[in-house]
């Protein structure tokens, strides 16, 4: 017993180096999580069957803020299954056996905490069980778990859990009759999901017999949670506007002709002032290609957050934040929260900033978070006055994106030399240089900056009517952009796909 834990042991280090290498995954379990001290938040996990430990993962999530303090309570929820296994297991040889379960938890389910959690209770179930001496005590115990172990397992695992215990009877306490009853008691289980969806929670049909939160395998080598941990990596430097981390992080990869990271890239050049030098090295034609209109998935929510912040539309960035969490598992979570709060604030919106600061308060380890807003809140309110007109002209969303960003030069406070840039670059990718020339002597670009050269070649293409030497097509220049890079017909230009 005593190698066996030894063994056990190294479920320590070994989650430690998967904080180590996947720090962000870690963090983004608790920015997606939501948990609130209620009795309207306990009832409410009673729609994601298994109640009860959706109710503690939700609860440990908070914890995954700090990655180092997560994996020490991974490697603790795999050790103790170790340890009541190993003592139900009693003979030395299948001893070993104890480890499987946590191993294979570690390689193919590294993140799923809630899968993680069942193991760990139906490992203590069983423990409790086979201690039990007395045949009664234990044909109580299997009663008591068939309403119990629905709110603890999923059915699946509900169903292997009466089955061990049928194992236990027949060959622990050698009592045929005993796990002939045991077995027709796991049968009663299968009644459960239909009463539960009728008396409780409903619970659609397809998740009542076969389905498991977070049980579907992804090896820890897998290339999906390389590649998620990158994103996040990225999504982190732009949410803290350290672009050139953010760069460094997309072409170290070698991932930046992903349409995601190329997008994340010329983010990073606008926030720079650098898009119109070197937006034709990026392989755009499209200005509706700056961002997803429309589209509504976790990475689109969050990439449209950033590009509406980047010009200055709090507004805007609000609904996507609102957007993103309305896809999350509890249809909130706290990243959003603390955004929406943030963008509230910036908008003047108080009363909506306490709306949100008051669910807050009863969220554990975010009481700092809501002093210093609160505080926030009444200094602003002290030193500035926001007005908003009761009317606008800009329908964020309803108009393409050249007509849109007109809009925001004309008629917002808008980050102004952003939404020109976008404005300016996006008629050089329809290549209208007639209303680009009208546009640029417009807003007098010339004297707030200096002119990019992109902007020189067009207003000469503009005056030559075209035409231009072949010695001065250099791949990247405008140039080669206006006569080799076909775009797509203007009836075509707001549609699009996210090509993640």
């Amino acid at each position: 017993m005593k190698k066996t834990l030894f063994v056990a042991l190294l479920f320590v280090p070994a989650y430690v180096a998967l904080a180590f290498c996947f720090f962000e995954t870690y963090r983004s379990l608790q920015f997606d999580s939501f948990f609130l001290f209620t009795s309207d938040y306990f009832f409410s996990k009673f729609a994601q069957p298994p109640a009860l430990t959706a109710w503690v993962t939700s609860l440990l999530f908070q914890l995954f803020r700090w990655p180092w303090v997560a994996a020490l309570l991974q490697a603790f929820i795999a050790c103790l299954t170790v340890v009541c296994l190993n003592i139900v297991l009693k003979n030395g040889l299948k001893r070993w056996l104890s480890l499987i379960p946590s191993l294979l938890l570690f390689l193919f389910w590294p993140f799923s905490l809630n899968l993680q959690l069942q193991v760990l209770f139906m490992s203590l179930l069983l423990l409790s069980y086979s201690k039990l001496p007395r045949w009664w005590a234990r044909l109580i115990c299997a009663i008591i778990l068939i309403p119990l172990g629905f709110l603890l397992l999923s059915m699946p695992l509900l169903a292997v859990l009466f089955f061990l215990f049928a194992v236990i009877e027949w060959f622990l306490h050698k009592g045929r009759t005993h796990t002939l009853v045991v077995a027709l008691l796991g049968a009663c289980t299968f009644f459960l999901p239909p009463i539960y969806s009728q008396r409780v929670a409903f619970i659609p049909f397809q998740m009542r017999y076969t389905y498991v939160p977070e049980g579907s395998p992804i090896a820890l080598w897998d290339g999906i949670l390389v590649d998620q941990e990158q994103y996040l990596q990225v999504l982190r430097a732009a949410e803290e506007e350290r672009w050139s981390d953010l760069r460094s992080i997309i072409r170290g990869k070698g991932v930046g002709n992903k349409r995601l990271m190329q997008n994340y890239l010329l983010l990073a050049e606008a926030a720079q002032g650098t898009l119109p030098d070197n937006l034709f090295s990026y392989n755009i034609n499209n200005p509706e290609d700056f961002f997803y209109r429309h589209e509504r998935n976790p990475y689109t929510c969050q990439f449209n957050r950033l590009f509406y912040r980047n010009l200055g539309l709090y507004d805007e960035c609000f609904h996507q934040a609102q957007e993103y969490y309305l896809l999350c598992l509890d249809a909130c979570c706290f990243g959003s929260l603390t955004q929406m709060v943030d963008y509230s604030i910036r908008e003047g919106e108080y009363a909506v900033a306490e709306k949100y600061l008051k669910i807050l308060s009863r969220a554990p380890f975010y009481s700092r978070f809501v002093e210093e807003q609160r505080n926030r809140i009444a200094k602003q309110k002290a030193e500035v006055t926001i007005e908003r007109p009761l009317r606008d002209d800009n329908f964020v969303g309803g108009y393409p994106f050249c007509s849109e960003m007109v809009r925001l030069v004309q008629h917002t406070d808008a980050n102004q030399p952003l939404a020109q840039d976008y404005l300016l670059c996006g008629l050089l990718l329809q290549k209208n240089l007639p209303h680009f020339d009208i546009v640029l002597r417009e807003i007098d670009y010339h004297r707030a900056r200096n002119l990019p050269v992109p902007y020189a070649q067009a207003l000469r293409l503009f005056q030559t009517r075209g035409e231009v030497s072949d010695e001065d097509c250099v791949n990247g220049s405008y140039y080669y952009f206006f006569r080799y890079i076909d775009i797509p017909d203007p009836n075509q230009q707001m549609t699009q796909s996210a090509g993640h």
